[in-house]
């Protein structure tokens, strides 16, 4: 395999963008049940439900195919949104799109449900979370509910170090496009004043054989539970529940915490 520089043009970084997002985040199944039972816990048929950080749809796609949900996907990479406009229209789901990353939110709909998934939260400093709440509270309707999952802090004790040791390497996460193969494999893991970053290898092999490498940073706030709920508190939202999401082979567990409005669902 040549070691030759990959030219990714404008089509390509696209590809890679998908690629990557696609063999790092798209293969997690272990929290989908948990949206769907908080997406039906409205109680009506037609419950709208509002993604954040939708990414390629894994959640928002999901939720869509049960067609008992009207649901809405933000997502603000261009890339990232544009995958998960055509995976919509290849399997026919009815899903509108905004795209749009943080507050203010689009529009002036009302939801039912608003899911931040993944660690979407925990993207954000502490005063675009308190906003991104704010914003949130205001944009459910009466009872509606708002569930966002963290990592927590305590899980990722004792991963402060490299991840790379002779003979000791996590194997790769891998995903094929094309006839283009996508490699990104983690190597550091650094937590340092409430924040941890993940740092990844990420390499492109084109259909001639020639490979490019590149190092790609994830920077996590690492805002715990109390953290959502005070600030839901202060935006006129009740703490209603917390739910567990058990760990897998290739994924820390995580905590949801879930808000409600005030008021009566319809």
């Amino acid at each position: 395999m040549s070691a030759a520089p990959v030219d990714l043009q404008s089509g390509d970084q696209a590809r890679a963008a998908v690629a990557f997002h696609q063999a790092e985040c798209g293969g997690y199944r272990a929290d989908l049940e948990i949206w769907r039972r908080i997406a039906a816990s409205c109680g009506h048929p037609g419950a709208s439900v509002l993604e954040l950080g939708a990414g390629c749809g894994r959640v928002a796609l999901d939720l869509a195919a049960t067609e008992r949900f009207a649901v809405s996907a933000l997502e603000g990479d261009r890339d990232l949104a544009e995958e998960l406009k055509r995976q919509a229209e290849r399997v026919g789901a009815a899903l509108e799109l905004h795209r749009t990353w943080a507050p203010p939110l689009p529009g002036e709909a009302r939801y039912d449900i608003i899911l931040a998934t993944m660690q979407f939260c925990q993207l954000l400093d502490r005063e675009a979370l308190a906003q991104l709440i704010a914003e949130v509270a205001m944009r459910l309707s009466g009872g509606g509910r708002f569930a966002a999952s963290l990592v927590e802090a305590e899980a990722l004790n004792g991963f402060d170090a490299d991840l790379i040791s002779p003979g000791e390497q996590p194997l790769p996460d891998i995903r094929e496009c094309d006839g283009w193969l996508f490699a990104s494999r983690p190597t550091a893991l650094r937590i340092e004043r409430g924040r941890a970053e993940l740092v990844r290898l990420r390499e492109v092999v084109s259909p001639g054989g020639d490979r490019i490498a590149s190092t790609h940073r994830t920077v996590l706030h690492l805002h715990r539970p109390d953290l959502i709920e005070a600030l839901g508190r202060q935006a006129g939202l009740v703490v209603a529940a917390r739910r567990r999401i058990d760990p897998t082979g290739d994924h820390h567990g995580s905590v949801v915490v879930e808000l409600v409005a005030p008021g009566t669902a319809r």
